[in-house]
C-alpha cells in the first residue's frame, strides 16, 4: 500500500496498493496543458508531494532481538553496523596517513641541504 503524502504538512492526498497508480492519479489532477501543444506542462500541485509505504514502523531492538531468537547472529551483526573490516580499514587508513605524515617530514628535512648544493626550488620539486 502508498499513499501520496504532503512533505510540508504532512497531508494524505492520495492511497493505493501501486504506486504508479498514484503516479497517473497526481498526474491527471494537478497537470495542465496550454493551447494544442501536449509537450508544456504545467503542475499546479498545492505543495511538493512524496511517496510512502504504509506500514508499521518497526524498533531496530525489536528487529535485533528477534535475530537473536531465530539464530541469524549474521543478521544481528549487519543489522547493528558491525563489521569487522570497519575496523581494518580504519586502522589500514590510519597507517597510510602516517606513513605520508613521515615521508613529508623526512623531505622538509632535505630541503636544507639541497639548497646547501645550489640546487633551484625547481630542480627540488
Amino acid at each position: 500500500m502508498w499513499r501520496l503524502v504532503g512533505v510540508n504538512s504532512k497531508e494524505v492526498y492520495g492511497e493505493s496498493e501501486h504506486k504508479s497508480d498514484l503516479h497517473k492519479w497526481m498526474l491527471k489532477n494537478y497537470t495542465k496543458y496550454e493551447g494544442d501543444r501536449k509537450d508544456s506542462v504545467y503542475m499546479d500541485m498545492p505543495e511538493p508531494m512524496r511517496y510512502v509505504r504504509v506500514g508499521t514502523a518497526a524498533k531496530q531492538s525489536d528487529i535485533e532481538q528477534e535475530l537473536l531468537d531465530r539464530g541469524d547472529y549474521e543478521g544481528f551483526r549487519k543489522a547493528r553496523g558491525l563489521t569487522i573490516s570497519k575496523i581494518k580499514k580504519r586502522k589500514y587508513i590510519g597507517e597510510i596517513r602516517m606513513t605520508k605524515h613521515k615521508m613529508k617530514v623526512a623531505r622538509q628535512s632535505l630541503i636544507p641541504e639541497m639548497l646547501d648544493r645550489n640546487l633551484s626550488y625547481a630542480d627540488i620539486a
